[in-house]
């Protein structure tokens, strides 16, 4: 499937202007297809919000995997013996599967 968003890796990049002073998160290090994903003004939190954006791809990533972990795992007990199932990450399941449909738009 095409992503719909710029692929990662996200940098964070900071940079004092005249009178200014902010956090970017761009992707791609060469100066030719450097694309800015966001532009973050001077705060207390700018620091801590550039780098959650910035590992948003990895994250993306990481959900995904673990949703089709756990759907294969769903899959392959309840085929197997319906009665056992017993999954203690089924609140985490349900709450990545809603993020994913956040973040993809679904």
């Amino acid at each position: 499937m095409e992503t719909k968003y710029t692929p990662g890796p996200w940098t964070v990049e900071h940079a004092i202007g005249e009178h200014q002073c902010r956090t970017t998160i761009g992707a791609n290090k060469c100066a030719l297809s450097y694309k800015v994903v966001a532009d973050i003004p001077n705060s207390r939190t700018c620091e801590f919000d550039a780098r959650l954006i910035a590992a948003a791809p990895e994250m993306l990533e990481a959900l995904k995997d673990f949703v089709n972990a756990e759907e294969n795992y769903r899959e392959n007990v309840i085929a197997n013996d319906p009665n056992a199932y017993n999954d203690p990450l089924a609140d985490a399941y349900e709450k990545a599967r809603a993020a994913l449909a956040k973040a993809e738009g679904n």
